[in-house]
């Protein structure tokens, strides 16, 4: 029974221990992949800052960086681990770090031309950890390589036409370097400009001088560490495009395409551009004529100044073309071709309407009258009616009621010159009274016997008889017959006209004077009075004869 016993004990601490060694190895068998995958039992969030992973062409002091998180925010420590890729990490520095820090390391004095690995374990105060992913980055391989240039930068435009260039050059053992400019430009061969003496972590300069404006030019530079044994590092090609400096673009006056441009008195006129320079140089500008003579030049115009020149010579009522080239003292702008056309002469014609003449300027000329004028001359015009008319007014392009006038002739004119006819009127009075002679309402005249006055056609003249003392008005006769005291004649052609006034007289005598007048008017009126006698005269007798 004993050895029964001691027989199941030994199998159960045979299964004992299996157990243990299995829990064991599955331990470390966890902590291995663990470790081999970054990670332990706690996890601690670890972002890459810098370098980017496979970062190439790294100085080689160059700053690594990450950023660490703990997720119950408890500080950390933070240990950078680094080597040449393919050789065993080895320790660099560790850093103290509060949650969500960004830890740097500056790892100094690497090789050039090499690839670099790189990690970090993050631990707590509870000396949990974490192991992060392995980064790489490569050093430059060329030690004196320029990257880039200081000025101007690659592909700059609106560079000054005398640039400065420069780079930064660097000797990973620190000793001296020659600096040798090229350039020309673009598409051209590069030409020698000028070799410099530099130290290393210098900035070289030279100043190109006197490049052609709106070009676009190519440069780069050759670093040698020892002239007697050259060790020669070429930099890229890089370019920039210079400055623009252009002719005017248009005119300042005339402008282009203007018409109707004045000339007078002089037959000349002011031709005007405004002109910039890149550099704020003084230019000369040289203005020419279509057929490219020269008319003028204006000389040290200021940038944002106007130049002009006076154009004399010109025509009336045509077309000029002209342009402009404007210089510093070694760039050369053409502008465009311009033109403006000159004002023509200025057409003046004066037309009458009835009958009359004009002075021209003091001299006396029959109508219509047509002449040419130069533009913005003053013309003096004075209406001169014939006989039997009268000047009313002047009409069309001016208006007035002067007869004598100045035009300026700054346009063509059309001008009527009115000339009203004259008829004149005979008023007479035959008997004792008078006639009053009206006009627009105004008394003009009292005619007792006989007047006589020209009127213009239209007029409308108001007369009114008044008999003298026992008399009385007989009615009108002339050109105008009428019984009524007042009458009104439009005056569109001689008339005469008589008020006639004779004495008061009864109805009897007035019918007595009526009588001849019957007489004349009823036949056999004679005959009848007689026949009209003998019946009166018989029926007296036969009454008689019965008494």
């Amino acid at each position: 029974m004993d050895w029964k016993m001691q027989k199941i004990n030994k199998k159960i601490n045979i299964l004992i221990s299996f157990s243990i060694l299995t829990i064991l190895l599955f331990s470390f068998f966890t902590l291995f992949v663990t470790l081999g995958e970054g990670e332990t039992d706690f996890d601690h969030q670890i972002e890459l800052v810098k370098p980017e992973d496979g970062a190439y062409e790294l100085t080689t002091n160059p700053e690594l960086g990450v950023t660490v998180r703990h997720p119950e925010g408890d500080d950390m420590w933070v240990t950078f681990y680094g080597a040449e890729e393919g050789e065993e990490g080895v320790y660099l520095r560790t850093e103290p770090a509060e949650s969500g820090d960004t830890v740097t390391y500056q790892w100094e004095g690497l090789m050039y031309d090499t690839t670099y690995e790189w990690y970090v374990i993050v631990e707590d105060e509870n000396e949990r950890n974490t192991i992060s992913e392995f980064w790489t980055f490569s050093t430059e391989h060329i030690p004196n390589k320029v990257r880039e240039p200081v000025r101007p930068e690659d592909g700059e435009i609106d560079v000054s036409a005398n640039p400065e260039l420069g780079v930064t050059v660097r000797h990973p053992e620190g000793d001296d370097m020659w600096v040798t400019f090229y350039g020309a430009e673009e598409g051209e061969d590069k030409e020698y400009l000028r070799t410099e003496h530099a130290e290393s972590g210098d900035t070289v300069t030279y100043q190109w001088k006197n490049l052609n404006y709106d070009s676009i030019y190519e440069w780069y530079v050759i670093v040698e560490e020892d002239i007697e044994e050259p060790s020669l590092t070429k930099s890229d090609v890089w370019s920039f495009e210079t400055k623009n400096f252009g002719a005017p673009m248009s005119p300042e006056h005339p402008e282009n395409g203007e018409t109707e441009v004045g000339i007078a008195p002089d037959m000349e006129t002011t031709i005007v551009v405004e002109v910039e320079h890149p550099e704020d140089k003084q230019m000369d500008v040289i203005f020419y004529d279509g057929e490219g003579e020269e008319i003028d030049k204006d000389t040290d115009v200021g940038s944002g100044e106007e130049a002009s020149v006076i154009w004399g010579g010109l025509d009336y009522a045509t077309t000029y073309e002209w342009y402009v080239e404007v210089e510093d003292e070694k760039n050369t702008r053409k502008s465009e071709i311009w033109e403006f056309t000159t004002m023509g002469l200025k057409n003046l014609r004066v037309e009458v309407e009835g009958e009359g003449r004009i002075e021209v300027n003091g001299v006396e000329l029959d109508l219509p009258y047509n002449e040419d004028f130069e533009p913005g001359t003053e013309v003096t015009l004075e209406a001169i009616p014939e006989n039997g008319y009268v000047f009313e007014e002047w009409g069309g392009d001016y208006e007035s009621d002067e007869k004598e006038i100045t035009i300026t002739m700054d346009e063509d004119k059309e001008i009527t010159v009115h000339m009203l006819e004259l008829f004149e009127l005979t008023v007479q009075v035959q008997g004792e009274g008078v006639v009053e002679v009206e006009v627009n309402g105004e008394m003009m005249e009292e005619v007792e016997n006989s007047w006589s006055e020209n009127f213009k056609s239209g007029t409308e003249v108001s007369l009114t008889a008044i008999p003298g003392e026992s008399r009385a008005f007989q009615g009108w006769t002339g050109d105008y017959e009428y019984e009524e005291k007042e009458i009104t004649i439009e005056m569109d052609e001689d008339k005469e006209v008589t008020a006639n006034i004779g004495e008061k007289i009864s109805t009897i005598s007035r019918v007595r004077q009526q009588i001849p007048r019957v007489r004349q008017q009823i036949p056999g009126f004679t005959n009848s009075l007689l026949i009209l006698a003998a019946i009166f005269a018989i029926t007296i007798y036969y009454t008689k004869s019965k008494k």
